[in-house]
């Protein structure tokens, strides 16, 4: 990362830096920059819950949320690097989460937009959220499936193995890095998402779709060559 010299008209390279050198807490201060601002992961998401412990075993998981299809998002974030259990860690929240109802996560937002949120009416922010009218549309579109978000400044190349292959066995998994550098005395942020790759189909311009489908003309004579051929 480099920031613009005006005056020498010349780059300069902003150093890359860690967390825990600039004393940067993972739970105090990147969980709360991601549920501020939840598009930092690449996608519109409405976070419900923020260190979720209401499971029968003594854990919790970083942050829950929901995106536009409905789906549950867990969300587990890493400070520096993510170490070499994050990816099982998440597949076990996202099997957790399987089984919460529609009235179990609109519960679990009430709960926290009571301490985090300004909202006064949690049923119509989810329903908002989600695009539809009426209460009968949110419990059929309420998790219908899990999605897992990983997050650190460095992930693990063995997490980044197992999570191609969940991801190429049509588990919903990415993983984000979020790397800090040091500007002065300010802390720049960058962020990019390494599993799914982007495609680079996206970027390619194709031909211009028709309306109608042309076909090629073919001289009679030669048609009817081909058929006496293709039948002798």
């Amino acid at each position: 990362m480099y920031r613009l010299d005006a005056v020498n008209n010349r780059l300069e390279e902003i150093q890359e830096t860690t967390f825990t050198e600039n004393d940067l807490k993972e739970r105090q201060h990147i969980e709360e920059w991601i549920r501020k601002s939840p598009d930092v992961l690449g996608e519109d998401l409405l976070i419900i819950a923020h260190e979720y412990d209401k499971f029968e075993v003594n854990e919790r998981l970083d942050l829950l949320a929901i995106d536009k299809e409905g789906n549950l998002v867990i969300i587990e974030v890493k400070r520096d690097a993510t170490g070499s259990n994050a990816d099982f860690q998440a597949l076990k929240y996202a099997s957790y989460c399987a089984r919460l109802s529609p009235n179990d996560i609109l519960e679990t937002y009430e709960e926290y937009v009571k301490v985090n949120s300004a909202v006064t009416n949690a049923k119509d922010e989810l329903m908002e959220f989600l695009e539809v009218e009426i209460e009968e549309e949110l419990n059929n579109i309420l998790n219908n499936s899990q999605r897992i978000i990983i997050v650190g400044k460095d992930i693990d190349k063995r997490i980044l193995s197992v999570c191609t292959w969940l991801y190429e066995n049509s588990i919903d998994i990415k993983c984000v890095t979020i790397k800090p550098y040091k500007l002065e005395d300010q802390i720049i942020l960058d962020t990019n998402q390494i599993i799914p790759p982007y495609k680079l189909e996206d970027y390619y311009i194709n031909k211009k779709t028709t309306a109608k489908e042309r076909k090629i003309s073919i001289d009679q004579d030669v048609s009817t060559f081909l058929k006496e051929f293709q039948t002798s």
